[in-house]
């Protein structure tokens, strides 16, 4: 059988106010190997994943999310239920440590909540030049109006891209003033040798 469905999604901690780093958290071993790392292993070894061929890859980790692939050779019902063993191993592998590592991601004993990508060479191929000046004001718009619907790291990430946006719009600030001092010079200087 060949692959029949392949989808990229974003976990997220269950608690919007969560604070934990899952970039830290990616960091902890167990069993010799980086703990998300080991629960995605632990899952595509499981029998309920190989009698269906269904994979999961993780992708990357940023600081407040993960980004997972799923891979099926059956038709998916419901993607974020394949990861319910993802999330139960992680959960297990905390009440053995002890050490309330997923304490803070935790919403009624859920630790993710997902976010379904499309699976097309659009989203894998996507480059900051392929932005458009509509689609990067709309989204300037969006990051300067902050929507108050956002959760605490989306505020966060909308902040940073603002001090971000007002850096690069003060450097060409700066660069045009630069230009029309310099302009300003050219003009006294070639009406003084004339």
């Amino acid at each position: 059988m060949g692959i029949m469905e392949e989808i990229i999604l974003e976990l997220r901690a269950a608690n919007k106010n969560c604070t934990a780093n899952f970039i830290e958290i990616a960091k902890r071993t167990y069993h010799d190997s980086p703990i998300f790392h080991y629960a995605v292993e632990y899952c595509n070894a499981s029998a309920s994943f190989r009698r269906v061929g269904k994979t999961l890859h993780l992708l990357d980790v940023t600081d407040n999310s993960l980004i997972i692939k799923l891979i099926s050779e059956t038709p998916l019902q419901m993607a974020s239920k394949s990861l319910s063993g993802f999330s139960r191993r992680l959960l297990s592998i905390d009440k053995e440590l002890g050490e309330g590592i997923f304490d803070d991601l935790k919403y009624n004993d859920t630790l993710f909540r997902s976010r379904e990508f499309p699976m097309d060479d659009d989203f894998l191929e996507y480059e900051e030049e392929d932005m458009s000046d509509s689609e990067a004001l709309k989204m300037c718009v969006d990051v300067f109006c902050t929507d108050i619907t956002m959760t605490k790291e989306e505020k966060k990430c909308a902040e940073n891209v603002n001090k971000q946006i007002k850096k690069a719009l003060f450097e060409y600030k700066r660069q045009k003033r630069l230009n029309a001092y310099a302009n300003g010079l050219n003009k006294i200087v070639k009406s003084k040798g004339n």
